[in-house]
């Protein structure tokens, strides 16, 4: 064996395990949204690789909207989707979602068995170190699983099981009844940044909704000491939305609205629903100066409120036409 031989099999082992990592998130994801999608759920966009499936809903084209579309998307190498309950309860899909999770598990065991009987086997060391490399991407996949399921069967002993529980309770009796203590009361310390932004932004929703000023000045300060990089794709746009919106209009910070903008440009003015539209025409408006951009925003968020739009409760869009009809008043009276 020769002297190069040993590191070129071993980042051959890591290119392969990555690789397998990839795979094997991209078809249990498949699975799981077809297995919820069957049920009743909805699924809104699947993003893998440079493609992204995604239901369209805003097009000025009525024709168009309803139906789904592919397009090229920047790279990731982890699959990023969003399904929701659609016609089914938030307690049956998220019973069904964590059902469809379990199922990967005993699958990808009978495949790890067999990638590392296969190992064993192979004489090639190049083969045998490929192998390797996928043995170790199936046994980490596998414990991501298992790790995932027995979060699940904790419910409301995860900070993110305790926010989707609040979630629930959040849709079915408004927000003034719903307690969401300061996230330095709660006994979640070694939580996830995922999970601390899930439990923040639903906290902000909140406070948005009932115009509390110092909470959604907390919320906002919390969620920008999240490391950024240890966040999903989409909970890393949707902050960097949140904290553009925030200094925008709230502490009428422009270079840190403008850093977060630039941070998700491409996600934020991709947003077309009621939300990113007032987002955006808050930011044009206050950092940009730039009125008529900020009136197009303001009508398209407008009309966007008429969509049947599930990821919307009745509550945000009361908020969110409020917030478009007062800028829109302050431009009119501008001009």
């Amino acid at each position: 064996m020769g002297a190069l031989d040993i590191p070129i099999g071993f980042f051959l082992g890591i290119f392969a395990c990555l690789i397998t990592i990839s795979v094997l998130l991209f078809i249990s994801s498949a699975i799981s949204i077809l297995y919820l999608v069957s049920h009743g759920a909805e699924c809104r966009y699947f993003h893998y690789l440079i493609f992204k499936i995604e239901k369209i809903l805003y097009s000025d084209d009525p024709k168009k909207n309803g139906h789904y579309a592919i397009r090229k998307v920047k790279y990731t190498g982890i699959p990023n989707f969003l399904v929701l309950h659609g016609k089914l309860t938030q307690e049956e899909f998220t019973k069904k979602d964590s059902f469809a999770g379990i199922l990967m598990i005993p699958f990808s065991l009978t495949l790890l068995i067999l990638m590392v009987y296969l190992t064993i086997r192979a004489e090639n060391y190049y083969l045998r170190m490929f192998l390797f490399g996928v043995s170790v991407g199936f046994c980490l996949y596998c414990l991501l699983h298992i790790k995932s399921a027995i979060e699940s069967k904790s419910g409301a002993k995860t900070l993110r099981g305790y926010t989707v529980k609040k979630a629930q309770e959040f849709m079915q009796v408004g927000p003034e009844s719903v307690e969401l203590p300061p996230l330095s009361e709660l006994p979640y310390e070694k939580a996830l940044d995922t999970e601390k932004f899930m439990y923040l932004n639903l906290r902000h929703v909140k406070a948005q909704i009932l115009n509390d000023l110092p909470v959604l000045a907390e919320c906002a300060h919390q969620m920008e000491e999240l490391d950024s990089n240890k966040l999903l794709k989409n909970f890393k746009a949707a902050k960097d939305a949140i904290l553009m919106d925030y200094y925008s209009f709230r502490e009428k910070n422009a270079l840190k609205a403008t850093e977060f903008y630039e941070a998700s440009k491409d996600n934020i003015e991709e947003d077309m629903d009621c939300n990113g539209r007032r987002k955006l025409a808050y930011y044009k408006y206050y950092v940009q100066h730039d009125t008529e951009g900020a009136r197009v925003c303001v009508e398209q968020g407008i009309k966007a409120l008429k969509v049947d739009d599930p990821a919307r409760t009745e509550m945000e869009k009361k908020f969110e036409e409020n917030m478009l009809l007062y800028l829109k008043g302050v431009i009119e009276n501008e001009t």
